[in-house]
């Protein structure tokens, strides 16, 4: 009955304050601030317990009233303790799925890249030892890339190389761009990392210092496609656009006219995770890359948790993250991620969590 009495008399000081029971954090300090409030200024001297007593007739009551009170901030703060130790671990794991850009995509942790991350800029650099499971994919492009135009007036060929995150479109498109033959076949070779801004201005500077290797930031805009058009004329290029978003149609047709400008056969390569990207800037069907098969991702897996032979050390392991690998249904990046968690960990039961839990 007492703490019953001292919401009551706090209601009655505080003009009845909405303090509403809920488990929620939220009204757990709620409660706690009204209850600070009036601490700080409703003391309870003797003359408001007289005062009070007098009017509600209560007299025994409100004397123990500082001591209910008490009591009853002891126990809100308690609840804030233990429920400020949750938020605190809740906001490092949010803090951490914000520093490694985490997602969970199939039900697997993976780094997401999208139209509102801020991802850093590709290169075309890739080392093709460490490329696991593409070669089937990367003749089937190269094949396209070596074809001559079937249509007569068409000197140029965009292909858009579609799949979801973490499948490695963009390691595939390295895989291509550096292969001999492609080398030998284009005259020049391009390699520009697009983004979510579709910047016009931006990507004419980008090809010519790829195409160049000198950078160009200071030419007005005349000059910079001028002198872009110029570079590309009657010259068999490959260019990549890696990692396209926009869907402006007036902008990649701006773009592609300052381009259009190579010899036959030139070709264009476009990543994206989006196929309404690929229907507005492809000429050719879209490739969709698939994910790697168990046994690839498997390879992947070890390759990134053991240095070179030492998984023979270790077969149970191996056949633990046989069962770990299936999470990530194909997807190379959710392997590499939980390979990384695992990395250096011969504790079985540090392998058995892995693959026991839910995500």
């Amino acid at each position: 009955m007492a703490e019953s009495f001292a919401f009551n008399i706090v209601d009655k000081l505080l003009g009845k304050p909405k303090i509403i029971l809920l488990n929620t954090t939220i009204n757990y300090q709620i409660k706690i601030n009204y209850l600070y409030v009036y601490t700080i200024n409703y003391q309870l001297s003797t003359l408001l317990v007289d005062q009070v007593s007098l009017a509600a007739g209560v007299y025994t009551e409100l004397e123990n009233l500082r001591d209910t009170i008490s009591t009853v901030k002891d126990c809100f703060y308690e609840k804030k303790g233990k429920i400020k130790g949750i938020r605190v671990r809740l906001d490092k794991i949010a803090a951490d799925a914000d520093k490694f850009n985490l997602k969970k995509i199939m039900g697997v942790p993976v780094p997401v890249i999208g139209p509102h991350s801020e991802r850093e800029k590709t290169y075309s650099f890739v080392r093709a030892s460490d490329v696991i499971g593409r070669d089937g994919d990367k003749d089937k492009i190269i094949e396209f890339l070596m074809q001559s135009s079937n249509d007569d007036q068409e000197n140029m060929s965009v292909l858009p190389l579609v799949g979801i995150g973490g499948l490695g479109k963009t390691t595939l498109a390295k895989l291509v761009y550096n292969d001999e033959r492609v080398v030998k076949h284009f005259d020049k070779r391009m390699w520009v990392c697009v983004s979510d801004e579709f910047d016009v201005t931006r990507l004419i500077k980008e090809i010519i210092t790829s195409a160049t290797h000198n950078r160009c930031d200071d030419l007005p805009i005349d000059e910079l496609q001028l002198r872009l058009r110029n570079e590309l004329n009657d010259n068999k290029f490959l260019l990549v656009l890696d990692d396209g978003w926009s869907k402006n149609r007036d902008k990649w047709f701006e773009l592609k006219a300052l381009v259009d400008v190579g010899a036959k056969g030139s070709k264009i390569i476009v990543t994206t995770r989006d196929k309404l990207v690929a229907n507005v800037m492809g000429t050719h069907p879209m490739y969709e890359l698939k994910g790697l098969s168990d046994e690839e991702c498997l390879s992947v897996f070890i390759r990134c948790m053991f240095k070179d032979g030492e998984d023979k050390r270790y077969p149970r392991l191996v056949r633990i993250g046989k069962d770990i690998v299936k999470k990530c249904q194909g997807l190379p990046l959710a392997v590499r991620t939980l390979g990384g968690l695992l990395y250096l960990k011969t504790d079985e039961n540090d392998w058995v969590r892995v693959r026991d839990s839910e995500c």
